[in-house]
């Protein structure tokens, strides 16, 4: 045992004595952190039916959170947010404002991993425009004048409730979970569709194990938490993917992105094609899905060749540019700005590398990509969608499923791609639309089958009846 495991074994013995003695208890909870159960966890873990032991620690410690919450009169809730992709819609902090029940905040934090300190707070610049223009109450968490990071107390909030958005451990002072008082109650909303065949990934890091609740977008996904979660579906919630509420409205095609090509040049009544290309540019990564280095030319110059009939957005995942630069792939940010600006530069293309993408989707004609999420996420399109396959793509059993109502071909057969912007696309020979919209219907359809209500609307109820006030 070494000697951050002997640390984790003293904390974890010293919060079970507390717990035996009754020194923890209901009027004491803010005296530990969320560290504690944390490393209860990790030592329970060493030993049969510690998974067991720990569950019925967790609950008898939620119970005495749930207790106190009850007799709050307002509830505040804390939305830790940091990236624009990943964040849910508003529909849910907007029924809980609307609440006398609720006082939800976006808490906007800065990304502290890999990357480098200026490409780190340019991004949190670009999500303090993005979540500045919402109708939400905001709560930047970076002091603009040296660049540090603000406290709970200084933001002059106190939250009772984080709903987390990334289970990664992204954060750092007060709003790193394990630093925050035992008392605060947490919540998951993954983002994106669990299709990706790294279970403990998804369902067995300390974020999953330490939450109150998991809200989950699919029967399957819950069903996946029963078999691979090590403390089985004891957090799971099936209630629908709060962002695909978006997917459920009507746009019109003159707005948005698609909107703007067609002012840009004469696009009426071309194709509408999304290139989206996945981060996972290295070999070592866990997950390897980008083809990006493969055909990112190539898919300029069908953009190019095929001008008169189709129009096109680039739409690279976030942190695509920065594991191209920490890679050396690309030289510089000036090559990287140089290659989006070949884009910007047709009459038939535009560059998105932020914000919203229901409307983007909804109003496509087809998606070209090689991410995972998006591949559930397109479905509510009902779209024709080509997935560019790197070769070590792995899926589980919900991801395979739902690969069965695309298009699959290599990253790097150009032949095949063509085929399908010309052939699918351009011509609309797509014979698996029927087996797509069988497949929505039957298994993704939550609104339809939660009787005409939201993904956000099951959570807000969820959280009304849990929380229901006890006076």
């Amino acid at each position: 045992m070494d000697e951050n495991q002997e640390k984790e074994a003293r904390i974890a013995e010293e919060f079970l004595a507390a717990i035996d003695s009754g020194e923890l208890n209901r009027d004491t909870l803010e005296n530990y952190s969320c560290y504690s159960p944390a490393c209860l966890l990790r030592t329970a873990m060493q030993i049969d039916h510690g998974a067991e032991q720990y569950l019925q620690i967790k609950r008898f410690v939620e119970g005495m959170i749930l207790d106190r919450l009850r007799e709050q009169a307002k509830i505040v809730v804390a939305f830790m947010a940091y990236d624009a992709s990943t964040w849910i819609g508003d529909e849910l902090f907007e029924l809980l404002a609307q609440s006398d029940r609720f006082e939800p905040y976006v808490v906007l934090t800065s990304v502290f991993n890999e990357q480098s300190d200026e490409l780190r707070l340019k991004q949190y610049r670009d999500n303090l425009r993005y979540f500045s223009e919402r109708k939400v109450r905001l709560l930047p968490t970076i002091d603009p004048r040296d660049n540090s990071q603000f406290t709970w107390k200084k933001l002059g909030i106190r939250p009772h409730v984080c709903i987390w958005l990334c289970p990664y451990s992204i954060y750092r002072g007060d709003f790193e979970m394990l630093n925050m008082p035992l008392d605060i109650l947490h919540i998951y909303i993954p983002y994106g569709f669990n299709v990706v065949g790294t279970p403990n990934a998804h369902f067995n890091l300390l974020t999953h194990l330490l939450m109150w609740r998991v809200f989950y977008e699919s029967r399957a996904t819950v069903k996946m938490a029963a078999e691979k979660c090590i403390i089985g579906d004891a957090t799971a919630v099936y209630t629908g993917y709060p962002k695909i509420d978006a997917f459920y409205r009507n746009y019109d095609p003159n707005d948005g992105v698609w909107g703007r090509l067609m002012k840009k040049g004469d696009n009426a009544g071309k194709k509408r094609i999304i290139y989206s290309p996945h981060h996972t540019i290295e070999e070592w990564e866990l997950l390897h899905f980008s083809t990006f280095l493969s055909n990112y030319r190539f898919m300029l110059e069908m953009a190019k060749k095929y001008r008169e009939d189709t129009v096109w957005v680039f739409r690279p995942h976030p942190i695509l540019k920065s594991k191209l630069l920490r890679a050396g792939t690309f030289a510089s940010e000036a090559e990287w700005d140089a290659y989006v600006a070949e884009w910007d530069a047709l009459d038939n293309a535009m560059s998105y590398e932020q914000g919203d993408y229901a409307e983007l989707m909804m109003n496509s004609d087809a998606m070209i990509m090689d991410c995972g999420s998006f591949i559930g996420e397109y479905v509510y399109a009902q779209k024709p969608l080509l997935f560019l396959d790197s070769g070590k793509a792995i899926f589980n059993e919900f991801g395979e499923e739902i690969m069965q109502v695309h298009y699959r071909v290599p990253g790097d057969d150009f032949d095949a791609i063509e085929a399908f912007i010309t052939g699918t696309v351009i011509g609309g020979e797509d014979s698996k639309a029927e087996l797509r919209a069988r497949y929505f219907r039957d298994n993704m359809d939550y609104r339809t089958e939660s009787g005409g209500r939201s993904a956000s609307q099951n959570i807000f109820d969820y959280l009304n009846e849990q929380l229901r006030r006890a006076w």
